[in-house]
């Protein structure tokens, strides 16, 4: 069965080839910037197929580049999303390191404003859709 815990440290073990950006398998209350974030679960789609062998879990990474009215940190996330370099990372290894059967970065949000600790920050999201073992 897969873990959570496991399927977190695979993404963000696969991210940690980005460089330049502080990477995190959990969602951070005072991260350096710039940072990508495992921030967990959105849901599971259980018995997907096989019974009770495959689940469909979906996750999201989030990306906080800098404050909202930084150029600099605008280009960052244009940098991320212009050579899909996040969905690159997270399927480089398809198996996760065998914490899954499959896994598929399936979009990106656009560019929204985010509250980091106390600041307000620029960041976008993706979703990440690992099929991996129910039982």
């Amino acid at each position: 069965m897969a873990s959570l815990a496991n399927i977190r440290a695979a993404v963000a073990l696969n991210l940690a080839t980005i460089p330049g950006w502080q990477i995190s398998a959990y969602q951070l209350s005072n991260a350096t910037l710039p940072s990508l974030q495992v921030m967990g679960l959105d849901d599971i789609q259980y018995d997907r197929a096989m019974g009770r062998g495959v689940d469909d879990w979906s996750i999201s990474i989030m990306a906080f580049a800098g404050i909202t009215t930084d150029i600099g940190a605008q280009k960052l996330l244009d940098g991320l999303i212009d050579d899909d370099v996040v969905k690159t990372a997270v399927e480089s290894d398809k198996t996760l390191g065998g914490a899954a059967f499959d896994v598929h970065v399936t979009e990106c949000s656009g560019y929204r404003a985010y509250v980091l600790g106390t600041n307000q920050v620029i960041g976008c999201e993706w979703k990440v859709r690992v099929m991996a073992a129910g039982i």
